[in-house]
């Protein structure tokens, strides 16, 4: 598990590419909550009835969710909290490593910086960590070629 912590200027940088480019958009949302003049919380979970669309995906990709979330931001005001949990699509995180369930992007705004933490679920348990080994080095190399930088490791 990797926890990186990012402040101005910085935090304009990483807000960008969540939010106006499309570098996050693959990624499906577990979770959004948004605390401005209200509290915002939105499941990602997708309801195929509903919906109608053909694909073994059980989430939302951030791509299309992120609209109904930038339209709770905007405001003369910065939101006073963002929460959000996106993981990395099924099928690409077998490809990463066999053994793994989910692989996990947590995101958390508050106080004028954000907080990012790896995190991964195996689908046999298994002592070694090598699932959260390869997701951390795979995240690592995600935010270095989409030019995100990163203020603090912790």
């Amino acid at each position: 598990m990797l926890i990186y912590r990012i402040t101005d200027p910085e935090l304009n940088v990483f807000m960008a590419r969540l939010f106006k480019e499309a570098v996050f958009d693959t990624f499906e949302v577990r979770g959004l909550e948004v605390c401005t003049f209200t509290e915002f919380r939105i499941s990602g979970a997708l309801d195929k009835d509903f919906d109608g669309t053909d694909t073994d995906a059980a989430y939302c990709a951030w791509g299309r969710l992120k609209p109904f979330a930038v339209d709770f931001i905007k405001g003369r005001k910065r939101p006073r909290l963002i929460r959000i949990t996106l993981s990395h699509p099924s099928a690409a995180a077998a490809q990463l490593h066999p053994n793994a369930a989910a692989l996990f992007l947590n995101i958390n705004y508050e106080l004028d910086e954000a907080q990012i933490t790896t995190g991964a679920s195996q689908k046999n348990f298994a002592l070694d960590k090598s699932v959260e080994g390869v997701w951390d080095d795979y995240i690592e190399a995600f935010f270095a070629q989409h030019n995100i930088p990163i203020s603090t490791r912790l």
